[in-house]
């Protein structure tokens, strides 16, 4: 195991208080954001730019969850590169948009396996949709939930 992604698997979200509390989902990514670059080497850099977001703290509890493990994908497939992960978080009216971009290799990333079944389940669970860009210039995840 490389050490980009044996610390993020010591980072975890914080399962929520109760499901009808409303939570800052930016604020929220932010701490997550800044936990696993504190963890993190020299060779990885987080970093995260977004909105104020409210959103019930179970939706906000599995945003999180998603954000952690494409993050930590990200940087398992930065191998060959300084691991720069960028996570952007825009709230609009009726959608939420989460944009998880990375400096990674750029091949076809794998859609298998346990980390993605999460991923993919926990953006069904929240209605939302998961959309993939991938170049020679990295890797991005696109997650839309609605509010």
């Amino acid at each position: 195991m490389n050490t980009r992604h044996a610390f993020t698997s010591t980072i975890r979200t914080s399962p929520p208080a109760t499901p009808a509390d409303m939570q800052d989902a930016g604020a929220h990514l932010h701490r997550l954001c800044e936990r696993i670059r504190n963890a993190a080497t020299d060779d990885v850099q987080v970093t995260f730019v977004g909105d104020a977001c409210l959103l019930e703290s179970e939706r906000c509890w599995r945003l999180a969850m998603i954000v952690r493990e494409l993050v930590e994908n990200a940087l398992r497939h930065s191998i060959a590169t300084r691991g720069v992960v960028t996570v952007e978080l825009n709230a609009r009216r009726s959608i939420v948009e989460c944009r998880i971009a990375d400096n990674a290799c750029g091949r076809a990333a794998n859609d298998n396996g346990p980390a993605m079944n999460l991923v993919y389940a926990q953006t069904g669970t929240l209605r939302g949709r998961l959309t993939r860009k991938s170049d020679a210039g990295g890797t991005m995840w696109i997650v839309t939930i609605p509010r």
